[in-house]
């Protein structure tokens, strides 16, 4: 019996150890899953994050370019000429020496403009300059 006890315990020390190694090779390869899938999700995390980058760079390049637009216009806005620009447009204020017509906007598209403008225009007066003699005694005796 001492025999059979002694082959018995070498072939149940074979049997577990040839579990043993069973279940080392199942974790060895649930963890190497494991770690496969926790590499590919963070490559795909990676991906994603490459795409927000990219959409970033985008947004900060539109973002510059408005900027510089809002650059210039504010530079425009202080010129003295946007004022006065603004002024004639918006208050319809002039100068001294000018006046401001106010022209309907169905009236712009029509043919009738250039009459109207003509309207609001001061009338030329026509001057008949005399000739010859009579022009010559007018200077001498009136002068210039």
């Amino acid at each position: 019996m001492k025999r059979s006890n002694k082959q018995f315990k070498k072939r149940s020390s074979i049997k577990s150890s040839f579990f043993f190694a069973k279940l080392l090779y199942l974790g060895a390869f649930l963890l190497a899953i494991f770690f496969l899938s926790n590499t590919v999700r963070s490559i795909q995390l990676t991906i994603e994050k490459l795409v927000i980058l990219d959409q970033a760079k985008v947004d900060v390049e539109e973002l510059r370019l408005s900027n510089l637009k809002l650059l210039n216009f504010s530079n425009l806005v202080k010129s003295d000429f946007y004022v006065e620009l603004e002024g004639r447009n918006r208050l319809h204020l002039s100068q001294e020496d000018e006046f401001v017509i106010i022209i309907a906007e169905d009236l712009l598209n029509s043919s009738e403009l250039d009459t109207y403008y003509r309207t609001f225009l001061p009338v030329e007066k026509s001057v008949v300059l005399p000739v010859g003699l009579k022009a010559w005694l007018e200077f001498v005796v009136e002068g210039v």
